[in-house]
C-alpha cells in the first residue's frame, strides 16, 4: 500500500530518498526550509555573478554515485581549475587532482532540482514539530501548518534532527562550522583554485572557472573550521573585513558584491556509527552525510543504503 512520507530537507539525501520512493508508488512531500534545493550544494547569485559558497564539488567513488550523476548530463561537469597550493611561507605551487570532480550546471543545486521535477517540494518551510499520531506523524511548520504522513525521514544535520525526534541517537555526531566569503574581483588571479595553508582562509575559487557560471569572475573564500568555530559569535562585518584583508594579503584583488554566510553544519568531523538510523516501530528514519563522512558522495551514499531497508520493512521482509 502507498504512504504518505514527509522528508525533511531537498539536500542529495532528501532529493534521492523522495526521488526513489515517488518512483516506487509512493506519496512523497520534501520540505526544505531554504528558498532553494541543494542544501549545501548551495549557489546565490548576485548581479552579474554566481557563487557557490556551500559545497564545492563532489566527486565519485562508488558505482552508484557515478551512475546517478552519469544519468543526468545536462546538469553535472566535470571542473578541471588551475589548482594551486599558497603555503603559510607565501610559496605556491601547482597541485594536481587525481580523480575527476564534477560541479552541478547551471547551480550546484541543479542536480537536486532534477531529481525532485516530479516530486512535490514545500520552500521556504521549516519543520518545527513533529507529533505522534495513530495513523503516523503529524508535521508542524513554522506558520502552523499542519501535514499529515505515515512515516517521516530526516535528511537535516543531526543536531537539527535530535530537535525534532529528541530520542534519535546521534548526539555524538559533530560539525565544523565554515564562513564563506563571496566577492567580486577586480583583475583574475592566475589560479582557479587554491588550497591554503596556515591561515584563517582555507579554500579559494574563482567563479568563471567553474562551468556554467558568468563569465564576469568572483571569489569564494572558505574560512577553515578551527577558524570559524574560534570566531564563530564575532560580528559577520568584522568577519568579512578580516578575510578581505587575508585575501588582499594573498594578492587577490576584491572588488564589489561583499557578502558573508556563515555554516553552522559545514562539515561533518565525527560521523554517526551506522550509516543511516531506522525507527521501524514508530515510524521514522533519518540519513544523511553524518551517517558516513563529509562528501556529497556520503549523504548520497547514507540514502542509498537505508532506501532498501525501508522498502524491505514496508513490504514485510525480514
Amino acid at each position: 500500500m502507498a504512504k504518505r512520507i514527509g522528508v525533511i530537507g531537498a539536500g542529495i539525501a532528501g532529493a534521492w530518498i523522495g526521488n526513489q520512493l515517488r518512483d516506487a508508488g509512493h506519496d512523497v512531500v520534501v520540505f526544505e526550509k531554504s528558498r532553494g534545493m541543494g542544501g549545501r550544494m548551495a549557489t546565490r547569485r548576485n548581479g552579474d555573478f554566481a557563487f557557490d559558497h556551500g559545497a564545492q564539488f563532489f566527486t565519485a567513488r562508488t558505482k552508484e554515485f557515478r551512475t546517478l550523476i552519469e544519468s543526468y548530463p545536462e546538469v553535472v561537469a566535470q571542473w578541471q581549475p588551475r589548482l594551486v597550493t599558497i603555503g603559510d611561507v607565501e610559496k605556491t605551487f601547482k597541485r594536481e587532482w587525481f580523480e575527476p570532480h564534477f560541479i552541478g550546471v547551471p547551480g550546484m543545486g541543479s542536480l537536486c532540482r532534477e531529481l525532485l521535477m516530479d516530486v512535490p517540494v514545500e520552500l521556504q518551510t521549516e519543520i518545527t514539530d513533529l507529533q505522534q499520531s495513530s495513523n503516523g506523524w503529524c508535521v508542524y511548520d513554522h506558520n502552523g501548518r499542519k501535514f499529515d504522513c505515515h512515516w517521516i525521514i530526516s535528511t537535516a544535520p543531526a543536531e537539527q534532527t535530535r530537535k525534532l525526534l529528541p530520542f534519535a541517537p546521534l548526539e555524538t555526531v559533530t560539525y565544523a562550522p565554515c564562513f564563506t566569503l563571496m566577492a567580486g574581483l577586480e583583475t583574475r588571479p592566475t589560479f582557479d583554485a587554491a588550497v591554503v595553508r596556515g591561515r584563517a582562509l582555507e579554500w579559494l575559487a574563482v567563479t568563471a572557472s567553474r562551468p556554467g557560471r558568468p563569465a564576469r569572475p568572483g571569489i569564494i573564500a572558505h574560512a577553515s573550521g578551527d577558524w570559524s568555530r574560534e570566531h564563530y559569535d564575532v560580528d559577520q562585518a568584522k568577519i568579512s573585513q578580516w578575510l578581505i584583508e587575508e585575501l588582499r594579503e594573498l594578492g587577490v584583488a576584491v572588488g564589489s558584491h561583499v557578502s558573508l554566510h556563515r555554516w553552522r553544519y559545514a562539515r561533518v568531523m565525527k560521523p554517526h556509527r551506522e550509516p543511516y538510523w531506522l525507527d521501524g516501530s514508530n515510524r521514522v528514519a533519518a540519513c544523511g552525510d553524518w551517517g558516513i563522512g563529509a562528501r556529497i558522495e556520503d549523504a548520497f551514499g547514507s540514502a542509498n543504503l537505508l532506501l532498501p531497508r525501508l522498502i524491505d520493512l514496508w513490504e514485510g521482509k525480514p
